[in-house]
């Protein structure tokens, strides 16, 4: 986790899972920068609220201005303050499943980062790729879990 919490990075969020159903993650999300964390029922939910979250602080800048036909976003903030530091970051622990997620780019209208494990980092070049990535560390898991029984 060293890696982690060498640099602080304001796009840096920790993902604690409570659950986990057929491979999907649900649980909460911690940011330095939001006292409130972001709930999320599934894994694409995690990441549509992930994205909000680096529109609203504006990190990292994406690539591509995309258009929004439904409710408004949050409007970026003007110069986000933080509230949490990565050692708070660090307590919060999900029931089934912790990690760091680290978007270091949106180029493409994709993202490119690594999801910190505590043993290891998975990089990955699209969200498709991190949704993948993430079902498959469910899935894995899993199957430790049930091995254990």
């Amino acid at each position: 986790m060293a890696k982690a919490t060498q640099q602080t990075q304001p796009n840096l969020i920790r993902v604690c899972a409570d659950g986990m159903d057929g491979g999907e993650i649900s649980g909460l999300a911690y940011t330095m920068f939001d006292a409130v964390p972001i709930a999320f029922s599934d894994t694409w939910d995690l990441l549509r609220r992930c994205d909000r979250f680096f529109d609203w602080i504006d990190y990292p800048q994406p690539a591509l201005t995309r258009r929004h036909f439904g409710p408004a976003a949050r409007t970026p903030a003007a110069d986000p303050q933080q509230v949490a530091t990565e050692q708070q970051l660090l307590q919060r622990v999900g029931r089934a499943l912790t990690f760091f997620l680290a978007v270091d780019t949106r180029r493409a209208a994709t993202w490119q980062g690594r999801v910190i494990l505590p043993d290891r980092e998975l990089h990955f070049s699209s969200e498709l790729e991190l949704y993948r990535k993430l079902k498959a560390l469910s899935h894995a898991h899993i199957s430790a879990e049930d091995k254990k029984e």
